[in-house]
């Protein structure tokens, strides 16, 4: 067993660690499950996933060094490779793929919610300009949001906030998944002009009180290390660090 394709053994391994599986348990849907390739070793939890509907491929490891080491050489890993691992993993794959850049993040999971009521509205389809406009605030500085697609509006869960009549603020999801009860809380971004009014918790607050509405068992975000400010946000919403990993691009 090198290439797994049975969603029972597959959920199986990944509900091991569902916060940090939270993404790939998500491409169980149908609608990504055909756009996945799994790999795993018999015998222990292992699992590795390739993600390839979008130009950038995404890899995603869960499991021990040993077990990632034996499974690299059937991983067909290309360049510009989106990695989501572990620290231990980065050496093995830069043995497989040089490694362009990496940045350590914190994976966050809600544990015990502290929601408040605020002004925050969903966001449509119709939205996905005004949306588009508020992130483009953020390009000059490299503050907007990295994983952002206007189809995320459809099945997706994003709240915002006006102020004068234009978008300030705005929280939303990378992935919700009804099937495996995952989500993953994103695209959170406060116009510069808007900031330290309280806007990111209360977006968020929001999309997190949506989802819990919604039966979503398992919701989690992830947040640069450095960003210290960011954590204390989250941790008032609820959410608690539970592990470090790192993102990073395959050269």
């Amino acid at each position: 067993m090198v290439h797994l394709n049975e969603k029972a053994e597959i959920r199986r391994r990944l509900h091991t660690d569902s916060a940090w599986s939270a993404y790939a348990l998500s491409d169980l849907d149908e609608n990504r499950f055909r756009h996945s390739r799994w790999f795993g070793l018999p015998g222990d939890c292992s699992i590795a996933l390739l993600y390839c509907e979008f130009p950038t491929p995404v890899f995603f490891y869960h499991g021990s060094a040993g077990a990632l080491e034996k499974l690299l050489p059937y991983v067909p890993l290309t360049a510009s490779t989106h990695l989501q691992i572990e620290p231990a993993a980065l050496p093995l794959v830069a043995a497989q793929r040089p490694i362009a850049w990496s940045k350590p993040m914190i994976r966050m999971r809600l544990d015990a919610p502290a929601l408040a009521a605020g002004e925050a509205f969903p966001l449509r389809a119709a939205d996905a300009a005004d949306l588009d406009a508020l992130y483009a605030d953020g390009e000059e500085s490299g503050e907007a949001p990295d994983f952002y697609f206007p189809s995320m509006l459809e099945g997706g869960c994003f709240f915002g906030l006006r102020r004068g009549g234009v978008l300030a603020a705005a929280a939303g999801t990378h992935i919700v998944s009804y099937e495996e009860s995952t989500a993953a809380i994103g695209n959170v971004y406060t116009h510069r002009a808007h900031r330290c009014r309280g806007y990111a918790s209360m977006t968020t607050a929001a999309v997190t009180g949506a989802l819990l509405d919604a039966g979503i068992r398992t919701i989690i975000l992830n947040v640069a290390e450095h960003n210290a400010a960011a954590r204390r946000v989250y941790e008032k919403l609820g959410f608690v660090a539970h592990c470090r990993f790192l993102e990073a691009l395959t050269a």
